[in-house]
């Protein structure tokens, strides 16, 4: 096994780093005051707390940050750093969340505005009727909410997509919900944050767990919101995981196959339920992409499927022989920071 595990650590070396603007906060940390931007763009974000609610496994995807604010102004466990050069219009916006709280007060997931000012930014949010919001402002606050409560102690998936000053699109659980079109001008990004509106005098602190925090400058299509939703929920996936895409490029084309996660993805039709419909069939799980029932389907992989995942990579290898071990291992290797065996089920 050691041998083994040196090859996977060389194979890392040469890895490539993630690609694209994203900035990406796997929240995968187990000790320290910095959460790692894994995207490439070393966008990093810290926070004061000397004990961080770190919860290395057990976060949607691999590890989360537990926020527990003691009072509804308490923003010492808040994350903070420089946002990304992204020039204006569109970009997108992306966490998982877990929380039971039925606090009356706003709850902020995730901030991108102006660090120095009181009313321009962007949120991800839960109201005080603990309802998801995408939120605008500069000087007038306008929302995209979501009627359903949230707080109901299971992980959801929450996007959103801001298209131009006149449209922001939410989606839940890789479901499109709703859209609110009212003008808003360009807010200024200077500031990144998670955990708590992170303005200029931060408030609104958030209560329960937060992982996978991502920012993207584009408009997340409804296609790749329900492949984060289905494949980070079924296949434990990150959003920068090259699969993502990868897996898009199969449904697309209409053919071929590619691997995210512990599955090998398949473009399929005679799929139940709507867009960001989840579920599956003979054991084997499908998303759901239009309409008329098609998408895509996946079946566990041959041998074992090995994911390598370090602060500035994560690369997946398959070897052809089964190995009956699921591992993660710690080492002080500077660029690996975990290793998971997945085997063939079947």
């Amino acid at each position: 096994m050691p041998s083994v595990i040196a090859l996977f650590v060389f194979l890392l070396s040469i890895a490539c780093a993630l690609a694209g603007s994203v900035v990406h906060y796997p929240l995968n940390e187990s000790s320290g005051n910095v959460a790692n931007d894994v995207s490439g763009n070393a966008l990093h974000a810290y926070t004061t707390n000397a004990a961080p609610g770190w919860r290395p496994s057990q976060g949607m995807i691999g590890g989360a940050v537990e926020f527990a604010p003691a009072t509804s102004g308490d923003v010492s466990q808040m994350f903070y750093g420089a946002a990304s050069s992204t020039p204006g219009h569109p970009f997108s916006l992306s966490a998982w969340i877990k929380t039971t709280s039925s606090a009356a007060n706003n709850k902020c997931v995730v901030f991108f505005g102006d660090g120095t000012a009181a009313s321009s930014y962007y949120t991800l949010n839960v109201s005080s009727a603990q309802k998801v919001q995408a939120n605008a402002r500069n000087a007038t606050l306008v929302s995209a909410e979501f009627g359903t409560v949230i707080n109901d102690g299971n992980w959801h998936h929450i996007v959103g997509v801001y298209a131009g000053t006149g449209t922001r699109n939410l989606f839940v659980d890789g479901v499109w919900r709703t859209t609110n079109t009212n003008s808003v001008p360009l807010a200024n990004r200077n500031r990144f944050g998670i955990g708590a509106l992170t303005r200029g005098v931060p408030a609104d602190p958030f209560t329960g767990w937060i992982d996978d925090v991502g920012l993207w400058n584009e408009s997340l299509s409804t296609n790749k919101v329900a492949l984060l939703n289905g494949l980070g929920r079924m296949a434990q996936v990150a959003l920068s995981d090259p699969g993502v895409d990868a897996v898009l490029g199969v449904f697309n084309a209409q053919s071929g196959s590619v691997g995210a996660g512990p599955y090998s993805w398949t473009y399929a039709t005679g799929l139940s339920g709507g867009i960001g419909a989840m579920g599956t069939n003979n054991g084997r799980p499908f998303i759901v992409l239009t309409s008329d029932g098609r998408g895509v389907s996946g079946q566990r992989r041959a041998g074992v499927s090995v994911s390598l995942v370090s602060p500035v990579n994560h690369a997946e290898f398959n070897i052809g022989a089964p190995i009956p071990i699921e591992a993660t291992i710690t080492t002080n290797f500077a660029a690996l920071q975990r290793v998971d065996f997945y085997t063939d089920d079947n």
